[in-house]
């Protein structure tokens, strides 16, 4: 639950409410929406090309490109930097249909 601040809660080091700023580790992979940047992705995941040969992927977080200017798609190399990229998407009130 959120007080009234609207900040989370812990008990035994987990949150009591859902909050997007706190990987739930519940739901495995994470895919976040970053301002004028990629999609970054934290949590167990494969990422495969057209034909279903999968990618070498570092340890850690996947970064995917959005601006489509990327020398190194589908990753992000951050390109949107210098190429004037703007995307700041939220998600809509209520849940997904």
């Amino acid at each position: 639950m959120a007080d009234s601040s609207g900040v989370c809660r812990f008990d035994a080091g987990r949150p009591l409410c859902h909050d997007a700023r706190v990987p739930d580790p519940d739901l495995g992979v994470v895919i976040k929406v970053r301002d004028d940047g990629p999609l970054k992705i934290t949590g167990p995941v494969t990422v495969l090309d057209a034909d279903g040969t999968p990618f070498a992927l570092p340890d850690g977080p996947v970064a995917l490109c959005r601006c489509g200017l990327s020398q190194r798609k589908p990753f992000c190399d951050r390109s949107h930097r210098d190429g004037g990229f703007r995307d700041c998407g939220r998600a809509a009130s209520g849940r997904a249909t």
